[in-house]
């Protein structure tokens, strides 16, 4: 990577249980398989040998254990995830806004459908259909572009999910 390009690894949350004991959406946990999706994604983000100056996250809990199980696998610091209320039940321009505002080289994001997909989408400016739980886009863009990014401003790398790495 260049020191003016900027990489963005954009996840949807992992596969979380249908119901949380609460009650409520926001509580909902991950499954047993979705933490061991999170820790596979989050070896494949290894595998792009960066460095991620940035971790911006959903307070939503199924979001939070996405997170911990990223940060512990590429050795972020638990404690620097910045827990964004706009990034639950946010819009794709709540994404969007978010964005716009990073001056970091490596970002990731974890969030929700549909904005996390349409964030993607618009980015990198292909329709993907799918943006299953655990799955990843990453995209690079230009660092002059972060105050007034457009469609179409971010390179599609990879789009990854689990799926593709059963055998």
């Amino acid at each position: 990577m260049c020191k003016d390009e900027r990489d963005l690894i954009i996840v949807r949350h992992a596969q979380a249980e249908p119901i949380a004991y609460s009650g409520l959406d926001f509580d909902r946990t991950l499954t047993g398989l979705g933490e061991e999706h999170a820790i596979l994604m989050a070896r494949r983000v290894m595998s792009y040998d960066l460095k991620i100056d940035r971790f911006l996250c959903s307070p939503a809990i199924r979001t939070k254990m996405t997170a911990l199980a990223f940060s512990r696998e590429i050795g972020f610091q638990e404690n620097e995830i910045l827990y964004l209320d706009e990034l639950y039940e946010g819009t794709f321009q709540d994404y969007l806004n978010v964005l716009s505002t990073l001056a970091k080289n490596a970002t990731i994001i974890i969030g929700h459908n549909p904005a996390v997909q349409d964030l993607g989408n618009w980015l990198c400016g292909r329709h993907f259909q799918d943006f299953p739980p655990s799955g990843m886009m990453h995209l690079r863009s230009s660092l002059n572009q972060i105050g007034n990014i457009s469609e179409s401003d971010g390179i599609l790398l990879r789009f990854e999910y689990p799926e593709i790495f059963k055998s």
